[in-house]
């Protein structure tokens, strides 16, 4: 049965690109040039959107506006959204990104994009919804127990266990799901670039044939990375978490990724460190050569005030 997909952008800047990717995939498309009407589209009784694509140049801000509205709407916080980014200079881009990270948006396409990313866009956005949605069944079963968690030591060594760390850690956060992105890029990352060597346009490539995880599984069996680990340490005082990530690496320039550089931004790598200090953490820092990572999470911060009503 085809997915319902929701495009709001105005007829212009919806390209045949964009509708013709979306018309070889499996979806039902509604489209809406009017946010207001796009929202009441979504917050139907009947409504059962497997994703909206939103056009960040939508006037007065109605981009980010119904973004907003979508996130602060506990029913649909999980809905996968995807921002269509505008064919602007990259200071301008740069700054559309950190405002639709800030406002909760993971996903980005360009405007005109090639179908295969749209699709793989896409896809990737309902996966993380799916993860999403179970991490908040686990966050429920839990009662908030791990919330009374101050210290724990944990190791790992392959993507398999740090996904499954990534998850069971987010839970010790005030907000969860917004932890689990930034937990989960630190631990792959310390895998894939620290441990296996794997570098920046290695895995670009290697995503772009959908070979990424086949060859990060087949260097963590190599005899010389077997005793690899990536190790985790968790500590919460009075009013922050603290999460401290290290890696058997060599290190790397983490300068460079700190901040979005809109060369990547459509790229299929390349963005995790910054989207991870932009959306998911209060402080992300690395100490001297990269092979250590801390993050910050204040209890009652921006990444921790909808769990303390603020």
């Amino acid at each position: 049965m085809p997915k319902p997909l929701l495009i709001v952008a105005r007829e212009q800047n919806a390209p045949d690109s964009l509708t013709g990717a979306l018309g070889i995939g499996d979806y039902q498309l509604t489209r809406e040039a009017d946010p207001e009407q796009a929202w009441r589209s979504i917050t139907a009784a009947d409504a059962d959107f497997a994703a909206v694509i939103i056009d960040l140049t939508l006037p007065d801000t109605g981009g980010l506006a119904l973004l907003r509205r979508i996130k602060h709407l506990p029913r649909l916080a999980e809905l996968p959204v995807i921002m269509q980014m505008p064919p602007v200079d990259s200071q301008e881009l740069a700054s559309l990104l950190r405002a639709g990270l800030k406002t909760g948006a993971y996903f980005f396409i360009s405007s005109p994009c090639e179908p295969s990313t749209v699709l793989e866009t896409l896809n990737a956005a309902m996966e993380d919804a799916q993860v999403k949605h179970a991490l908040a069944r686990r966050q429920r079963e839990s009662g908030g127990y791990m919330r009374l968690l101050r210290e724990a030591s944990f190791v790992v060594r392959t993507l398999d266990e740090a996904e499954q760390l990534a998850s069971f850690v987010a839970l010790a956060a005030p907000q969860p799901e917004r932890a689990l992105l930034g937990l989960t890029e630190l631990l792959i990352n310390s895998i894939e670039h620290g441990n296996l060597g794997i570098s920046y346009e290695e895995k670009r490539m290697l995503k772009e044939v959908d070979r990424w995880r086949d060859e990060v599984d087949r260097r963590a069996a190599l005899p010389e990375n077997l005793d690899k680990r990536v190790r985790v340490r968790l500590h919460r005082d009075s009013n922050r978490l603290l999460i401290r990530v290290s890696d058997d690496g060599p290190g790397f320039d983490w300068r460079h990724y700190l901040d979005f550089d809109p060369r990547r931004a459509f790229d299929p790598n390349g963005r995790g460190i910054a989207m991870a200090r932009l959306a998911s953490f209060d402080g992300l820092e690395y100490e001297g050569d990269g092979r250590v990572a801390i993050a910050t999470i204040l209890e009652t911060g921006p990444a921790g005030a909808h769990a303390h009503g603020q």
